[in-house]
């Protein structure tokens, strides 16, 4: 029963190659998006602090001057409006990151599939074709796509 010929082999691996490819870019996209939310998500949150900070303690300052009390209903006035904006700005990003992440789950679900079948069919495939070779660097690429989810979630 060994009548599995190379027209039957080369489709599967090439379609692999392009699955491997696919999910792999996809990936990589959405870590890097991720990472790039994270920062956001962090440099906002951090911003928050220091500004509504800053922002207190000016029109706390000048509300000890009678004559500027205008200046200090213009302070709370303006640390409102941040507060405001900071908070939906901050669960804009939350929101957003929570769906990448899920997104990202299931992308490295499907690769992690994809490269177990693609190993187990490159095992059994002609190692000197330049099909296979290139089987074989779509699936270190893919592998490596892997590891980065890993490395951003700490899995």
């Amino acid at each position: 029963m060994m009548t599995t010929n190379k027209t039957y082999r080369q489709p599967r691996l090439e379609e692999l190659n392009l699955l491997l490819n696919k999910y792999g870019e996809k990936s990589i996209k959405l870590c890097e998006k991720i990472e790039d939310y994270r920062v956001k998500y962090y440099l906002t949150s951090s911003l928050f602090f220091v500004f509504g900070g800053c922002i207190a303690l000016i029109t706390w300052a000048t509300s000890f001057f009678k004559e500027n009390i205008y200046f200090a209903i213009l302070g709370v006035l303006f640390f409102t409006l941040f507060i405001i904006y900071t908070a939906i700005f901050v669960q804009n990003i939350k929101r957003r990151l929570k769906s990448l992440e899920k997104t990202a789950k299931q992308i490295s679900f499907r690769l992690e599939k994809i490269i177990r079948v693609a190993s187990q069919i490159h095992n059994h495939t002609d190692q000197l074709s330049i099909l296979a070779l290139e089987s074989d660097l779509r699936l270190a690429d893919a592998e490596s796509a892997l590891e980065y989810y890993q490395e951003i979630f700490g899995k």
